[in-house]
């Protein structure tokens, strides 16, 4: 008789897999992320097949369009019938970015409805992560657009998980206020798991490419390297320069980033775009 080489299930792991086909089957929104996702891993979109494919995405479209009509992507404000004419002007990278940066502005506004949680403070969180993580990219001479996105959805795990069992994760979350305990700890003694094992779980759902669900997936490891590292170091700058997610927690000093050793002129250059991502989303008036 053949001996089954299958490995024994993970019964913390089938909960949570669980968990998110349910969440992401439920969450209307996760369909604009998909829809993102399809831009994401396409290369060279010309603008008509940048709005056949999410031209069709009503609220998604009309907070991209919004927020570049008033400069919230920081490249100036232009009033656009749609986002294929954004393509056409600024490129098909920038207007791949518009609509999932909008995608997820609606998805945590749907996931966080419920919980007395503000989805502008995730976010706005989301958006300086990003743009922080572009910018430490350039910096390192990596791709800054993959950094940019990958900085955008590392958190898209909190949706899921505030979703589920909003009433489990806000009494578990209450008690941070004033601490040093991280978000990513509680969920794992309150859950089993935490958003990091989510969110790389709901970014492979929505078919978003491996190595953004990778960076979901460790971006509280302090031994990440490549771009994990980087959005680790940009997760920490935005809390750091005063753009947390509104749990009232503060970072240990051994989390902490030692931001001086860059030098003076770049540690402004980037507390500038922190600054920047952060007003440039308050223009979106979510």
């Amino acid at each position: 008789m053949a001996v089954s080489r299958l490995m024994p299930r993970d019964p913390r792991r089938e909960v949570l897999k669980s968990m998110v086909v349910r969440a992401c089957s439920a969450i209307k929104s996760t369909e604009s992320m998909r829809r993102a996702a399809q831009l994401a891993q396409q290369s060279g979109l010309n603008p008509a097949l940048v709005d056949r494919l999410i031209g069709s995405d009503r609220a998604a479209n009309e907070t991209a369009l919004a927020a570049v009509a008033v400069g919230a992507y920081g490249n100036g404000s232009a009033e656009f019938m749609s986002l294929g004419a954004v393509a056409a002007a600024c490129g098909p990278a920038f207007a791949a970015y518009a609509f999932t940066s909008a995608a997820l502005v609606v998805y945590f506004r749907e996931c966080l409805r419920l919980s007395g949680k503000d989805p502008a403070q995730f976010g706005r969180h989301a958006w300086a992560t990003s743009a922080a993580a572009a910018t430490l990219a350039r910096w390192k001479g990596m791709d800054a657009d993959q950094a940019r996105l990958a900085g955008l959805l590392h958190n898209v795990g909190l949706g899921v998980m505030v979703w589920s069992d909003s009433e489990k994760y806000g009494r578990g979350s209450s008690p941070l206020a004033g601490t040093e305990a991280q978000v990513h700890e509680m969920e794992s003694e309150l859950f089993g798991f935490d958003h990091q094992e989510a969110g790389a779980l709901c970014l492979k759902h929505c078919g978003f490419p491996n190595d953004l669900g990778d960076v979901a997936a460790t971006h509280h490891s302090a031994t990440v390297e490549g771009l994990a590292g980087i959005v680790r170091t940009a997760d920490i700058a935005a809390h750091q320069m005063g753009c947390d997610l509104g749990f009232a927690n503060s970072l240990p000093a051994s989390a902490q980033v030692k931001f001086e050793s860059i030098g003076e002129e770049k540690l402004a250059e980037l507390a500038g775009v922190v600054s920047a991502a952060m007003t440039n989303f308050n223009r979106l008036r979510v």
